[in-house]
């Protein structure tokens, strides 16, 4: 079954795995602003690999 924008059901559970490990490393790493988890020169290994 599609979803809105031609997504599929299989497309949208990859989706929300990959948001979920993103909240659960940007967790871990509380103390963190968004500018340092997204800054291109020192963006955490683990948070690069799951974008």
């Amino acid at each position: 079954m599609h979803l809105c924008g031609g997504i599929v059901k299989e497309q949208e559970s990859m989706i929300e795995q990959t948001v979920q490990t993103i909240f659960d490393i940007r967790t871990k790493y509380s103390d963190c602003s968004l500018a340092d988890f997204y800054d291109e020169t020192t963006m955490l290994p683990e948070l690069r690999k799951a974008h």
